[in-house]
């Protein structure tokens, strides 16, 4: 059973970065929801952290603790900076002494998460290290991820879309995924469904044969269903 911590990014009092009608902490807290849903639904033998699953505050000290055993804790947040033109994807884990398996566990994340955002024309800014609070007091292997810049109108632009908040997580549930190994759920069997087709219907009989007849010489097999009304 592996423990993953998803945490969002700022919250409540603290809205993160701010800029062409984007609020970094919604943005951050749609995109973890949908990592959530995505791994709980497609993968089993794990056990999920949320720090926060609502508009709230809470403390980096905070979030630390709720790390503590942790296999694995991903930072979720998006960027910004004084130059409206700066933009792009990247991934951070601290500069200093980590954890074994952090820089795989980054490689893994950044390509998961990089093989969509480029699809959106969001252009790689590389996997990096720094001297973040989180990166560097986590009791655990960190990754924070910065999907996208709000301070970018184009990139800003992006994150006002549902379906690619939502994307946005899956492929990083992917990725995480990936990291741990966790075993796909096994999803049960679809139930056969049939569509049936109606060529027409007819108050009369003859006019509903003839159709019938026409089918049937093109190769498509044809009945009346007689339905009182």
């Amino acid at each position: 059973m592996k423990t993953i911590v998803l945490s969002a990014g700022h919250g409540f009092s603290d809205p993160g970065a701010v800029a062409n009608g984007v609020q970094e902490k919604t943005a951050n807290l749609a995109i973890t929801l949908a990592c959530r849903d995505y791994l709980n639904q497609n993968y089993s033998g794990h056990k999920l952290i949320l720090p926060r699953e609502t508009d709230k505050f809470v403390s980096l000290p905070a979030r630390r603790e709720m790390a503590r055993g942790a296999d694995l804790y991903i930072s979720i947040h998006n960027n910004s900076f004084s130059n409206s033109a700066a933009g792009g994807f990247e991934t951070f884990t601290h500069s200093g002494p980590v954890f074994e398996t952090t820089l795989e566990y980054q490689r893994v994340i950044h390509r998961n998460v990089y093989s969509y955002v480029h699809t959106l024309g969001v252009r790689d800014r590389g996997m990096k290290r720094a001297n973040h609070w989180v990166t560097r007091n986590m009791p655990c292997p960190t990754v924070l991820v910065e999907y996208m810049f709000v301070s970018n109108p184009q990139e800003a632009s992006l994150l006002k879309y549902d379906h690619i908040l939502k994307r946005l997580g899956e492929v990083t549930a992917k990725g995480i995924a990936d990291c741990l190994k966790l075993p796909v759920k096994q999803q049960p069997p679809q139930q056969a469904v049939w569509y049936r087709v109606i060529a027409g219907s007819y108050r009369d009989r003859n006019n509903a044969e003839v159709m019938v007849e026409q089918l049937k010489r093109q190769g498509i097999g044809a009945f009346i269903e007689v339905k009182d009304i």
